[in-house]
């Protein structure tokens, strides 16, 4: 049985194209659970050393910041090669604000007085 060549021109074009796009798909949505996941691993930490007051130079936030590196470290697809700059970037981007709870008696307040 003998095709036409624009059979096999398209094909040869058409095929590389969907493999690429879907290839890319993949990737990004193993980056996006990759990134998903190390989001998830620092507000746990975060909430971890702020219930339990740990200070930045104390054993115990060294531990925590270990065993958060080495669930990333576990959990992700890629995964990353250099678990110090990891615990670094994690221990830069903790962002815990302190509950205020007078402050936010008196937004909540205020929104219910402009709902009105």
């Amino acid at each position: 049985m003998r095709l036409r060549a624009s059979f096999t021109v398209e094909n040869s074009v058409i095929i590389p194209v969907f493999t690429l796009i879907i290839v890319t798909l993949i990737l990004f949505a193993l980056e996006w659970h990759d990134s998903q996941i190390i989001k998830n691993a620092e507000f746990q930490m975060a909430i971890k050393t702020e219930q339990e007051q740990l200070d930045d130079n104390s054993d115990e936030f060294e531990h925590v910041l270990e065993d958060t590196a080495d669930y990333i470290k576990e959990k992700t697809f890629f995964g990353v090669s250099e678990k110090d700059r990891l615990v670094k970037d994690i221990a830069e981007n903790i962002s815990v604000k302190d509950n205020r709870q007078p402050e936010f008696i008196r937004m909540v307040n205020a929104a219910r007085k402009l709902k009105r």
